[in-house]
């Protein structure tokens, strides 16, 4: 494995003044998701007359089940009564939601990403970021305009009576593609390419953290050797995360969010990575076993955390962002055009440029929309 160029791009004189974009993150038109029905009342069997002790009951023999049922909740007949050994009045029916109010997340196939951020809401106002309610008109009412998490998020649903809310169309699907880890967990991992030493993935619900152990050459020149956390995607749409500063196993470690055309070293791919000493770059590979190619960078020595976003559009054009508090979205560098097909891999990647080192590069919040 060969290391980076020594022909990397040096800090330019001025920093340019950035431009402002602000994509649509995190999304909030994503269709409301219905609640299941209520489970139906089994119907109940009828087992055989028995006889009793004339002590056990003022009836020594059993009544029969009445010939007529009685209606209930569920629109088929159910028998109001069955005999038993020590007959008792028939059971009162169930209440019509006897079960306790779901939460926006499908429980059968996904787990709630507690300390996720889940949006801004007007503290002491009215209303939230999703429906409306801005920053601005927060402080005019006096308000205090604060970020919130997904399991404060999950409980209110819960309180003001989940898919039943009035407003549940609008929080239900935005909430659900936030805060839910089938939606925004890269669930694969795997070392791309040579690695000097083997690398894992690790995942923390309750934070919503994803800590690569990562080794590797470089993510640069002709192919890559790196640490890779994935998912399938298919078609346009943005990721981002929030990148926090790694293992420093090298001035050019890396770690950040990648599209990528495939698993292969050689593989077309965009990233937008945290190094080691130089701040943030966006990068990418054009086709199969080109030259990586440099974007952007802004040679920031970065200590705290920093978000970042890649958005593709119309299959084949990407644009770069950055973020310190995911609320305001800067555009890094400019538009690059790269065709991957419409079938892709997304995730977060790291690689510590030191096939004989481990860099633990941890990012949080990793998330994705479709558009």
């Amino acid at each position: 494995t060969t290391s980076s160029p020594s022909a990397r791009p040096t800090p330019p004189p001025t920093t340019p003044k950035p431009t402002t974009s602000r994509p649509t993150l995190p999304p909030v038109d994503e269709p409301t998701t219905e609640m299941p029905s209520a489970r139906p009342t089994p119907v109940p069997t009828t087992p055989k007359p028995t006889t009793s002790s004339p002590t056990a009951s003022p009836s020594v023999r059993p009544t029969p089940p009445p010939t007529t049922n009685a209606p209930t909740p569920n629109p088929t007949p159910q028998p109001t009564d069955r005999p038993t050994s020590n007959p008792t009045p028939a059971p009162t029916p169930p209440p019509t939601n006897p079960a306790p109010v779901a939460g926006f997340c499908p429980e059968s196939s996904s787990t709630l990403l507690g300390q996720h951020y889940a949006g801004h809401t007007c503290f002491e106002g009215l209303g939230d970021s999703n429906v409306g309610t801005t920053e601005a008109e927060c402080d005019v009412d006096g308000g205090e305009w604060v970020p919130y998490d997904c399991a404060a998020a999950d409980a209110y649903f819960r309180d003001v009576g989940g898919s039943a809310w009035d407003y549940a169309e609008y929080f239900e699907p935005a909430w659900s593609n936030q805060c839910c880890s089938s939606d925004g967990v890269p669930s694969l991992t795997a070392d791309i390419g040579y690695v000097g030493i083997p690398g894992k993935a690790t995942f923390d619900a309750g934070s919503s953290t994803t800590t690569l152990h990562a080794s590797g050459g470089d993510i640069w020149g002709k192919a890559d050797g790196f640490r890779y956390a994935y998912r399938p995607f298919r078609g346009d749409g943005v990721i981002y995360a929030l990148v926090r500063p790694q293992t420093r196993t090298s001035p050019w470690t890396k770690s950040g969010v990648m599209w990528r055309a495939s698993l292969d070293a050689n593989g077309a791919n965009v990233g937008l990575f945290l190094t080691g000493d130089h701040g943030l770059i966006a990068q990418y590979r054009p086709s199969p076993g080109a030259e990586s190619v440099y974007v952007h960078a802004d040679w920031a020595d970065r200590n705290a955390p920093v978000w970042v976003a890649i958005v593709r559009v119309y299959g084949r054009y990407f644009d770069f962002y950055k973020s310190d508090d995911a609320v305001t979205w800067t555009k890094f560098g400019k538009t690059v055009d790269v065709q991957m097909g419409n079938d892709v891999f997304v995730g977060v990647a790291a690689s510590a440029q030191n096939n004989g080192a481990l860099t633990v590069a941890p990012s949080q919040y990793f998330g994705f929309k479709e558009y």
